[in-house]
């Protein structure tokens, strides 16, 4: 699955390597989006930062973050400066 909005909005592009009792997704976007930070919610209603813990991929030129799907659903999306 593939979310952008926008013309100057990075694509995020997600994706679940993992499998199993402890399933993750990865998502990841391109190194040249400067300043966009990765934002989840439950809701819709209230948007909360991810923790840093994104890493960069130089042989792709993308940056990925992984975070677990459990306990509960969410939505993803980057904001830019």
């Amino acid at each position: 699955m593939v979310a952008a909005c926008g013309a100057d909005v990075p694509t995020l592009a997600l994706s679940q390597p993992g499998s199993g009792s402890n399933p993750n997704l990865e998502l990841s976007w391109p190194a040249d989006a400067h300043g966009f930070r990765l934002q989840s919610s439950r809701d819709l209603k209230v948007w909360v930062d991810q923790p840093a813990e994104a890493r960069l991929t130089p042989a792709d030129e993308t940056i990925h973050q992984t975070v677990a799907l459990q306990p509960d659903s969410r939505f993803f999306r980057l904001v830019g400066p």
